[in-house]
């Protein structure tokens, strides 16, 4: 069964709209945008649910190919954001608003502010010897896709899962939670 909603538009788009009323269904229109909203949402759950390791990231990932390696990338800044600390979030997200125009100031800027190797070291991921064990080991330059693709997991992270209000991030919670007093008068923090 089909249920009925409302929605509200502008004056502006009203005018605009109606000119072309007739060869638009708004319902189709409306369903479809709809429906595809709910399912990046639904997506972006699943992914914010996967438990992979920074390891099983990098073991699976195709890190010799330009494409390979922003996946890569991106896969790891969202699993990084998942659970970085508020303070390593709250830094990144003057590069959310320009992100989609790709800018290349803010992609220099960007490069400038993250230590990669430090980050990949954090994860466990940079062998303690300086060049492979064997010559016969292939070696794949880490190109600056994988950069781009990191930052762009962080901004996706941030986008769905944080709300970006008068230049503060404020992490969006799962649950109620309150202050009030225990049993012994101090203010504490409770969940709802």
């Amino acid at each position: 069964m089909a249920k009925k909603l409302t929605i509200t538009i502008s004056d502006e788009l009203h005018e605009r709209l109606e000119k072309w009323r007739g060869e638009i269904n708004l319902s189709r229109i409306f369903q479809n945008a709809l429906s595809a909203h709910v399912k990046k949402k639904e997506a972006f759950q699943i992914k914010l649910e996967e438990q992979k390791t920074y390891k099983e990231i990098w073991d699976g990932g195709d890190l010799e190919t330009i494409e390979g390696l922003f996946e890569v990338g991106k896969e790891l800044g969202f699993t990084w954001a998942k659970s970085a600390p508020y303070r390593g979030i709250k830094r990144f997200e003057k590069y959310e608003e320009r992100w989609n125009e790709q800018d290349s100031e803010v992609i220099r800027q960007f490069h400038q502010e993250v230590n990669f190797l430090a980050l990949l070291d954090q994860f466990d991921l940079v062998a303690k010897d300086q060049f492979p064990p064997t010559e016969d080991e292939p070696l794949y330059i880490l190109s600056s896709s994988f950069d781009l693709g990191f930052l762009t997991g962080i901004v996706e992270f941030i986008r769905e899962e944080c709300s970006v209000l008068s230049g503060r991030v404020s992490l969006k919670l799962r649950e109620e939670i309150y202050t009030a007093k225990d049993e012994n008068g101090r203010i504490m923090i409770f969940r709802g």
